[in-house]
């Protein structure tokens, strides 16, 4: 994309923001005035995460991609503050300064009022939330980011974010231990996510649960005091192993080939070793597994649907027929299911063109 950063003398002429600086900072100085974390990667308190792009820190301009506004080009505005050029969306360029970010200064969103200044909500991307400074008003200008922040948050899906589970503005370690209420509360978030992304029925949790010592859901609150304890391995697998037997069972979503684009290698449909020694079971499970086992990728993948064949087996499992139609409305036990319908009572005049006519998906 061709980059267009006015030069530091149209800015001030047209904006008059610049004066003689008693120093000028670029991307290099960003780069210093934040920890490296891994991988190219860096923090800092009032800006957040970003990735070097071109492995080298002590360029004086150059591209970076950041946890919440995705690919930036960073240069000096020989004053001190920052010019950023969005490289993917309508955000444009934007002037930014460490003391009062996030406020920021932007001609391509912000009203002439006040200087084209406006302020950013921290921690909403992927939606970004914007305040117009001058004309009083909000807006949303969506982020064109990657599937899923990689690197330090990563990886999750953005679902998390959209579900209250991870803040992309703020530190998280992932060697820090799980607490029970955090392993909880990721385990039912998740679970909302796929009913409702999948239309996941009651019975199928159960099916998907069967071999693993039964249903947990829903979760029990138990004793508050017991929330702050520290989960284990067991626990977290526990809770994980139903979700990887609905992942291992859809169409349009290959759950190997997403643990293998991670560096994980799937043993028997799972991210761990179900043959491992159960004593490592209560060993303390930490952040980074956490997000791990739970961060399928779904909302990436539009046409992810429960296999019919994989309902068939559960119909099979209760001693249904899958293909049977008891109730002689021409729908099978299967399509019944599907349908939300009771096999057993016929289903009126049944007709998928009808209007009231439930809608039956086949996949």
């Amino acid at each position: 994309m061709k980059r267009i950063l006015p030069s530091i003398a149209a800015v001030a002429v047209a904006f008059c923001l610049v004066t003689a600086p008693a120093y000028a900072l670029n991307r290099a100085d960003l780069v210093n005035q934040s920890e490296h974390v891994v991988d190219g990667w860096y923090y800092n308190d009032w800006f957040g995460y970003f990735e070097i792009l071109d492995n080298n820190p002590a360029a004086a301009a150059g591209a970076i991609y950041h946890n919440e506004h995705g690919d930036l080009w960073v240069t000096s505005t020989g004053d001190a503050g920052w010019w950023m050029e969005c490289m993917e969306d309508i955000l444009g360029v934007f002037y930014i300064v460490a003391d009062s970010y996030p406020s920021l200064h932007s001609p391509a969103i912000f009203s002439q009022v006040e200087g084209y200044w406006g302020f950013y909500v921290k921690g909403s991307a992927p939606k970004r939330s914007f305040f117009d400074y001058g004309s009083g008003s909000w807006s949303m200008i969506p982020a064109a980011l990657r599937h899923r922040p990689d690197g330090p948050h990563g990886p999750v899906p953005f679902w998390w974010v959209n579900h209250g589970l991870l803040d992309l503005s703020r530190r998280v370690s992932n060697h820090s231990p799980v607490t029970v209420g955090q392993l909880k509360n990721v385990a039912a978030t998740a679970k909302a996510f796929l009913d409702a992304r999948l239309d996941m029925r009651p019975e199928l949790w159960e099916f998907a649960f069967a071999d693993y010592g039964g249903n947990p859901f829903p979760l029990p609150l138990g004793d508050p005091g017991g929330n702050h304890g520290v989960a284990n391995l067991g626990q977290l697998k526990y809770l994980a192993s139903g979700f990887y037997r609905v992942l291992h069972n859809l169409d349009g979503f290959d759950a190997d080939a997403w643990l293998a684009s991670m560096g994980v290698s799937a043993i028997g449909g799972y991210p761990w070793d179900p043959a491992a020694p159960a004593a490592g079971n209560r060993r303390p499970a930490n952040i980074g597994q956490l997000k791990l086992l739970f961060s399928f990728p779904l909302d990436a993948h539009a046409s992810a649907r429960v296999q019919s064949s994989w309902v068939g087996a559960y119909l099979l499992s209760i001693g249904t027929p899958p293909h049977a139609d008891p109730d002689g409305d021409g729908l099978t036990n299967l399509e019944e299911f599907l349908l939300g319908t009771d096999p057993t009572i016929a289903t009126p005049s049944y007709s998928p063109g009808a209007p009231g006519a439930p809608a039956l998906v086949v996949f």
